[in-house]
């Protein structure tokens, strides 16, 4: 929600849901349950430089997560988690360049089996470019890491790309569909994504 032209706050709370417990009774922890919520996510991006008065766009958004989830259910991590983001960017008239980088620090930090949470760091890269008025591409770059933790390897380390495209739907709107592939065998790293 946007209450004023450089200030948001947003909150987000996924809801996870199986439909056969048969087949998936280990994702949920054998709880015996098939639906639950995750933790809750609290976002205040801030908007410090606009490019039309500075060389760069830069935002910060805070960002504390609640741990509203079932960590039984493997949907939760059982802590609160604070921390955010800094991003920066210049677009052009054709082509964008984008960053990030970010940080969360976790109140506790207890295994859960093989998963070990901890604190975090991450980051992104993206680029766009204009093919025409109508089309524009773009690829991005994503990254994250546990720190902290004993027994570190490539699987704390989270990375992958997408490619996207961009068609304009009339004066107004558009839409981006893409995809790309994981880059590491990291916890959270998909094989593929494909988004719209």
């Amino acid at each position: 929600y946007a209450y004023h032209p450089r200030l948001q706050i947003g909150a987000t709370m996924p809801v996870f849901n199986v439909q056969d417990l048969g087949d998936y009774a280990d994702t949920v922890g054998h709880s015996g349950n098939n639906i639950g919520v995750g933790d809750l996510t609290i976002v205040h991006p801030v908007q410090l430089l606009e490019q039309s008065s500075s060389p760069v766009n830069l935002t910060v958004a805070p960002k504390m997560r609640l741990p509203t989830g079932s960590r039984g259910q493997f949907i939760g991590t059982g802590a609160v988690r604070a921390g955010g983001d800094v991003a920066v960017g210049r677009s052009w008239a054709k082509t964008a360049l984008n960053a990030s980088v970010g940080a969360e620090l976790q109140s506790k930090r207890t295994a859960l089996r093989t998963l070990h949470p901890g604190h975090t760091v991450r980051g992104g890269l993206a680029a766009s470019m204009g093919i025409n008025r109508a089309w524009t591409l773009g690829v991005e770059y994503t990254v994250a890491a546990v720190v902290g933790t004993e027994d570190w390897d490539v699987r704390h380390l989270p990375m992958e790309v997408a490619f996207t495209v961009r068609p304009r739907i009339g004066d107004k709107g558009d839409v981006t569909v893409g995809g790309g592939p994981g880059l590491t065998p990291g916890y959270g790293t998909p094989d593929a994504r494909v988004f719209a």
